[in-house]
């Protein structure tokens, strides 16, 4: 089980997604934290520990990672590959969140090493049942690498 100090990271760049997503977090009673970081840029640079992101104990690594593909400048591709190519984030679990229905997206993010390929729900009822979900496998049952 996650102790609820770990928290997990949302990345997208869609401001409105971002609240709906910390609102149904919220709503499914999850205690572990939601870090919320507006685009692919900024996740490389808390992941990778780069700017006002070098204090871990300020900024610690997220459990893992829930993030959009369709983001400008940098993709969720282009994270998805970054992090499996950091030797000290390369084990973070990622979970695509998405509103891509494309087989080739879900080929894609599988083929870069994501450990779960998800439809972003069409209604905040369906998102709080999919983060009971995620928090009932991910955040009670799975065991995760240690990073610190």
């Amino acid at each position: 089980m996650l102790e609820a100090s770990r928290a997990a990271m949302l990345v997208d760049d869609n401001e409105d997604d971002r609240f709906l997503a910390e609102q149904a977090w919220a709503e499914a009673g999850i205690r572990n934290r939601l870090i919320s970081v507006d685009g692919g840029g900024r996740a490389l640079d808390y992941l990778l520990g780069v700017g006002e992101y070098a204090d871990r104990a300020k900024h610690p690594l997220p459990a893992f990672i829930l993030l959009d593909i369709k983001m400008p400048g940098v993709s969720g591709f282009d994270v998805l590959s970054r992090v499996r190519a950091e030797p000290k984030v390369r084990s973070l679990p990622v979970l695509m969140l998405t509103a891509s229905t494309s087989p080739s997206d879900v080929d894609e993010a599988h083929r870069l090493g994501a450990n779960g390929f998800f439809i972003k729900p069409s209604s905040v009822e369906e998102l709080v049942q999919l983060f009971s979900a995620i928090n009932g496998c991910w955040l009670k049952f799975n065991q995760f690498p240690d990073l610190v």
